[in-house]
Order: C-alpha cells, then structure tokens, then sequence
C-alpha cells in the first residue's frame, strides 16, 4: 500500500473531498431559488450498538473520508472512512469501501490510534481525525485532538499504520480566553497565491472548534506552509449568532457554484454554511444547508459533514443522533428533496384553515367542554378580548405545580400535534408560560416561553423543552439541547407546537407564525405516556412580578395519522357501517368520522332485541334470517341502518371441484408460482396448497379464504432450494366437505448458470485484459438454454453442458471493444460476464 508520486497539485486533491465539481453541483441548486443544495438522509451507516468493532462508548463522531485509491498503489479499498468515539477512551477507527455507497468493512485492528501513545502522550481521550494526503511530504497526514485542549498530527505511508508527528496546537498557543482547539478540518488555501488576502502564501489553512472559558463555541483559523507548523490567527471566522444557538463548530472548508464557505454546525442541530472572504473569514448570512429529522436516528442534531463529488454524484456524510449516542450517516444530493421538515405545509402553517376536534379559538365566554380547569382562581383562566388569560401564579415545581392550568385529554392510541398562539412579555426570572403534557406530577413535559439564563448570571428570552421522569428534570445546560435563545427576533407574540408520531414527542417553536424551529430533545411517546395536554403560566416565587399569558388560539392538527396534510374541513358525518356473511358466521364493522368514536354498535336478528356486537358471531337454527344493524358515535350521529341475510342451512355433502390451471411444465422454476382454481354452489371456505420435498416433509403451506363464495383463485410465489418437490392441493367449503388431494411434481433451481474461458490456442487467444478470439464453456445442472451477446440472442440446445466457440468481432453479434454476454437456463436464471475483444 506504498504511495504513489503525484504531479497534481495538493489543492485538486483536497477540492475532491471538501468542495466537489461546481458545474455539476450548479445545475441542481433549490428551484425554490435558495442557492444551495439539497441533500436526502439515506440513514445511518454504522450501528452506534456495534459489536464488530472498537466502540466502547456506543456512539460515532465526526467522519473522514480518504481517497486511498488515488494515492495509493494496494489499498484495502477506493476509500478509506475514518471515524470514532466521542466519549473517553475515543480512539480513531478506520473502515473501507471500493465504493462511496457502502458498503464498509471494518479494518479487523481498530481502533488504530488510542488515547495512549508512548511515550509522546497519555490522555483520557482522542478523537475527530482528519486526513490529507501532503504532497511535498509525500506522506498521509492525521489531525486530531486529545485532550480537547491539545491538537496533534501524524504521519503515514498507507493509511493504516501511522507514526507520531508532534502537537500542532494548544490553547495556549491559541490564547484568546481559549479552553479548547480541537475539532481541525485542514485544506489547502485557494488564496495562496492572491496579493489581496491576508493569508497569501500559506499552502495550507486550518478551520477548528475554539470554546472560551464561558462556554462559548467558535470557528478559529490558523495557517501553515507545510501543514506541520501552524500559525493561529487572532479573531473568529465565525460566530454564532440567534440562527446557529449559542454554540458551533466547523466542518470545513467548501466550494459551491464557484464560492467559498466555512460549513459549521450549531445548537439547534441543524448544518450551516457561511460565504468566506479572501481572508478565509465569514460574511453575510447564515445559511442552512441541512436540517435533519426532529425524531431518531436523527432526533434533530446533526454535524460535522464532508461533502464529496465522485462520477458525477454528491455525497454527504454527517454525524447525527442525541450527543453522546450519535452515528454516521449517508446522505446524497437531491434536487427535488425537501430541506426542512418542520415546515413543509407554508400555505396554512397554523392550520388557520382547518382544524380537528378540540381546538379551540377561545372567542365564546365560556371555555369548551373539552377543557377541564386545574387549581384556577375567580379570574384566572379568564376569556377576554378573544385569547385565553392565564396569570403567573407562583408555582411549588417547575411543571406549572400549584399555577392555574387548563387541560383537555389526548386521542388515545393515535399520533396528534397541537399549536398554541402566546403573547407573553417576561422580563424576570422564571417568568413562563406554553404547552405542558402530563401523566402525573412526577412524570410530564413542557415547553415554554420565558425569562431565564443563559450561563452565570446572564439572564434573556428563552424557548425550553423540559422533561420531567420520575421527578427529575432533563435539562442540558452544557450546549444548551434543551433550549433555544430567540435575542432579538422574538417580539411578545410566539408560537408553540407539540407533536406525536408514535413514536416519539418533540416541541418546535416560531417567532414570526410562519417557519418552525426544532425545540429540545424527543421524547420517547411511551416513556412519557402523558395522558393530557394543557395550556399554563407560572413564576418561581411571589417576589417577581405577576403578569399575564395570553393564549390566542389552541389548534389540533386536523389529520393524526399524518399531521401535515390538511383539507378544508369537513362537517361532521354519522358513522359508516359494513358487514358480511360466511355460512352462518356474521362479521360486522363500525367505521366513525374524524376523531369520533363508536359508542355504541349493534344488531337485530329478524327485528328483534337489541344485541351489542363484540365480534363475529353465528346465527343459530337452520333458517333464513334478517340481520339489520347501526351504530352511534361519541357525538351521537347515528348511521344509517345495514341489512344482511343470511340463507337457510343447506345440507351439502358434495365437495369442492379443484383444479390447477398453471404451471403445465414440470419445471425448473427459479420462483414456483401455482395458480389453483376451485368451486362450489354451496360456497367455498378456502383453496390449500402445501409443498413437500422428496423426503415427505412438508417445506411450505400456502391458502386463501374463498368467504363463501362459488368460485375462487389461490395464486401463491414460492421460492425454494433447488430440489425436487411435490405440490399437494385442495378445496374446502362452507359445509365441511374437502376435495380429494391433488398432486403435481416439480423441480427448481435458483442456481446461476456459469461461464469458462476455454484454454488453448485454438479456442481462445489473450493480449494482456484483451483477446483476439475468446472461447465459454457453459454449464447449468438443470440445463443451459440460450446466450445473449450484446443483445444477439443464440439458442442452444437444452443441456447441462453448452459451448460458444470461436468469438471474433462480428461473431455473434461480439465487437472489438469491451462485450456483455449473458448466459440463461432454462429456469429463468442468468449470469452476466464482460470481456474486450482487439
């Protein structure tokens, strides 16, 4: 796995992996007219829970991707994709692929760089390698951080064993009030040669994660000539700012439609990008290149991406997941994909226009019957000037405890999602208000608007997703997962959104009733199993202000099974009713409207009683019977009346005629596919078909309920070994009478014919990968049926052994240059070969 020389210049190389081909990437910009691309998660490509490598903490970071078939001359793979723990002991860990598409092997001596490397360091943790190849050390090169305060390099011939470098960067080095530098993605400097830019004449630059001592993440910069010793340079590339959370860090340097960016991702989760100027640094606005799911595996984070064209196809690849159980994962460009799933629905974002039961735009005098009142005093809750008023009472917990709340109860069983209108103005500590979910007072959720801090004693606006398990808050203070810090773009007006998929709860917010922002962590549904949700205002203690929540409106989303379609809604309808009969067996169906339920649901026997149905019944006796039958739903529409008969009980000791129809050929079959017809005028029950090998054990049981009626089909697709098998088949109906077992031999064979190179010179003929004349001998154990050579179709005679000899340029239809030939049996199976003729 020696290096190769290379004459090209380090910065194509680099170009490769960070910033892709422009002209490709420019034709498939957003229609929509934003100017950067789309990407679509195709999953994650490593199991966080793997056993079948180093992974001692249960969770992958910051991916690496090397092109090693372009530098070196045996390597495992075309692609060489470095990655590892986050949590200590890290460790760098490295896995391999001919393809950008997967899929990865494990390299079998992971991890191949550990937090102990005598005798240059003992640390409690290394991680996040990024690898270059240097041209004018004609070596591989990794950075990488342990401790987060220290960043080193190391060096290697094959990607594989390295040899230790020294440290490249330290916080003191750094200074600026720095606590750590780590996180490096190095590329070659495109201003290298401009007489305009600071950083002129340094081959190298180097974008990196610096955390000061209040716990605030940036982009720094630091230069090099060699990509050894490196210059950091004083001020940020970037920031954060309200877009990004109080937090982010680089991914690196990228090129996109002939521009420059810095690609960072922040605390709210999302992926960011950000023009640079000819000094590397930041301007203009923060973009969003991508927005992952708000539910697992992605569960709203995502991070650290490496974007890579290679023949023709943009690739991503990205962190994502809950911090600290992160993975790696794939995602591709798309130009007809959607870049923010929370806000796929901008014609009517607060379902102005329709909503679903218990909804509520507070402008009666009284509130609905749907809302049940918790701990409310003589004037709060109050309705006045058409919004819901709720005063901040002082509260004994942090869920609202003894503050006035009104609840109603949530669809049991289905997914939901509920929208709330505030106009709330905190200015003082604990000031709050918002949705809350509730099982008990030990376990609940909620997410508010309010007054609190964001570190020390800094206090502003702040959005909170706070879960309550077992009376323990999870709050994340250290980047802030479970906040949102609006600054100056929230006014006194927000809005809050809880949703459920099943699966699991998250919270979104909006400060201008049009876009949502992710909001916290997920919840998962069944964890929290919170049986109401509701609307409260509370502060922590009597000494700050008391001050109003104003609660607009309260909004369901009209559709639960898929909370982003919305048609006009409709008036209320009674409920629909079905049934049928089998024999004498009745089975009967109650189907309500929108979020109704059925109440009651019953039936008559020849105008009799009144009985509830509880599942399929049978009617007693042997005579013709009437069943009429309705149902009432929990809003009290009634349906209209269903009728059934059921006939008089026919004595019937004549069977089921049966018979199958296809296949006629005893085979091979790659895939059996029988097709059985049977009849009866009495009615049929069902058509059986079983399968059974040559030993009389039975492999496979196929059939199809006939529910009465004279005639029916079963059609079943069987794939089996290849072997000799025996189809046994028959009919059954109403009245218990079998058809006499039929019964049809077959063989099959799954099994792809093969092609050989016939030797001597009188059949086949090689110069180097080419031939002059090529020779195949053919075999297939149930019989080789025709060739197909570059479309010119030769049959052969059914055998196991076949010959195509003597193949020249116009032979065939074969020509010089490369040819496909595909050779098929009889059963339908074929393989495929390539060869080039001179």
């Amino acid at each position: 796995m020696s290096l190769r020389s290379r004459c090209a210049a380090v910065a194509v190389a680099v170009a490769l992996v960070l910033s892709g081909t422009s002209a490709a990437q420019a034709s498939t910009a957003d229609p929509d007219g934003d100017d950067l691309p789309i990407f679509t998660s195709t999953g994650p490509i490593i199991d966080p829970l793997t056993t079948e490598t180093w992974n001692p903490t249960k969770e992958y970071i910051f991916p690496t991707i090397f092109h090693a078939g372009k530098y070196l001359d045996d390597p495992l793979g075309e692609w060489y994709f470095y990655f590892g723990p986050h949590d200590n002991p890290g460790g760098i860990n490295l896995m391999y692929s001919d393809s950008l598409d997967g899929p990865w092997t494990f390299y079998r001596d992971n991890p191949i760089v550990t937090n102990t490397w005598e005798p240059h360091y003992d640390v409690s943790h290394v991680a996040a390698a990024d690898v270059i190849y240097n041209e004018d050390l004609d070596k591989i090169v990794m950075y990488f951080h342990g401790e987060n305060t220290t960043s080193r390099y190391a060096t290697s011939d094959d990607g594989v064993n390295f040899d230790y470098g020294d440290v490249i960067m330290t916080t003191s080095m750094f200074g600026q009030n720095s606590s750590e530098v780590s996180y490096g993605r190095v590329f070659a400097n495109p201003e290298v040669d401009n007489p305009a830019s600071d950083v002129r004449g340094y081959a190298w630059a180097q974008y990196f994660m610096v955390n000061d001592r209040d716990n605030t993440r940036r982009v720094g910069l630091a230069v090099s000539h060699d990509g050894i010793s490196w210059e950091p340079r004083s001020g940020w590339v970037a920031e954060p700012n309200v877009v990004t959370g109080p937090n982010i860090a680089p991914s690196g340097f990228w090129q996109y439609d002939g521009r420059n960016y810095v690609l960072f991702h922040g605390s709210v989760g999302k992926i960011f990008a950000k023009r640079v100027d000819e000094n590397l640094r930041s301007y203009g606005d923060t973009e969003v290149l991508y927005v992952p799911d708000v539910v697992p595996p992605e569960a709203g984070r995502s991070s650290s991406p490496r974007i890579i064209e290679h023949d023709g196809k943009t690739h991503m690849f990205y962190e994502a997941g809950v911090r600290s159980h992160t993975t790696i994962f794939h995602a591709v460009l798309d130009p007809d994909g959607v870049r923010d799933p929370l806000n796929a629905r901008p014609f009517d974002p607060m379902y102005e226009q329709c909503q679903a039961a218990g909804s509520d735009e507070f402008e009666a005098t009284t509130l609905g019957d749907q809302w049940t009142t918790v701990g409310g005093t003589t004037d709060s809750p109050r309705l006045e000037d058409g919004a819901l008023v709720l005063d901040t009472a002082v509260a004994t917990t942090t869920n609202f405890g003894r503050a006035p709340t009104v609840r109603q109860q949530l669809p049991v069983g289905q997914t939901w999602e509920y929208t709330t209108e505030l106009e709330f103005n905190p200015t003082q500590i604990h000031q709050q208000a918002g949705l809350f979910l509730h099982r008990d007072d030990r376990n609940n959720a909620r997410a508010v608007f309010g007054w609190a801090r964001q570190g020390g004693e800094a206090f502003q606006l702040r959005f909170d997703f706070t879960w309550k398990k077992d009376n323990v808050d999870r709050f994340n203070t250290w980047v802030w997962q479970d906040a949102y810090f609006p600054g100056d773009t929230a006014g006194d007006r927000v809005w809050l959104r809880l949703t459920n998929n099943g699966e699991f709860i998250t919270a979104s917010l909006s400060t201008d009733g049009r876009e949502f922002l992710k909001l916290g962590q997920p919840i998962e549904t069944a964890a929290l199993a919170p049986t109401t949700i509701g609307l409260g205002a509370a502060r922590s203690t009597a000494e700050i202000a008391e001050i109003p929540a104003a609660f607009h409106w309260f909004r369901a989303t009209p559709n639960v099974d898929d909370p982003l379609s919305c048609d006009p809604p409709e008036a209320h309808r009674a409920p629909t009713v079905s049934g049928s009969v089998s024999g004498r067996t009745v089975t009967l169906s109650a189907q309500p409207f929108g979020t109704a339920t059925i109440a009651n649901f019953g039936y008559t026997i020849n105008g009799g009683r009144f009985v509830t149905y509880t599942g399929p019944f049978e009617v007693p006796g042997t005579e013709a019977v009437r069943i009429n039958f309705s149902a009432r739903d929990s809003f009290g529409a009634k349906s209209e009346d269903g009728e059934l008969q059921v006939p008089a009980r026919v004595t019937d000791t004549r069977p089921p005629e049966v018979r199958l129809t296809s296949p006629t050929a005893h085979g091979p079959f790659s895939v059996f596919t029988p097709i059985i017809e049977a009849s009866d005028e009495a009615g049929l029950a069902k058509i059986v078909a079983d399968v059974y090998d040559e030993a009389g054990a039975l492999v496979e049981s196929t059939q199809t309920a006939a529910s009465g009626a004279t005639s029916a089909t079963h059609t079943a697709t069987i794939v089996l070994p290849d072997g000799s098998y025996t189809l046994q088949y028959t009919a059954h109906d109403l009245a218990g009478n079998v058809a006499e077992t039929q019964t049809f031999g077959f063989t099959t064979d799954s099994t792809k014919p093969t092609a050989t190179i016939k030797s001597g010179a009188r059949y086949t003929v090689q110069t180097g990968d080419s031939y002059e004349i090529i020779s195949f001998k053919l075999f297939d154990a149930q019989k080789i049926d025709r060739v197909v050579l570059n479309g010119t179709v030769k049959n052969l005679t059914d055998d196991a052994w076949s010959d195509v000899n003597f193949i020249t340029p116009g032979m065939f239809g074969a020509v010089a240059g490369v040819n496909t030939m595909t050779v098929h049996d009889v059963a339908g199976n074929t393989r495929t070969y390539t060869f080039t003729l001179n």
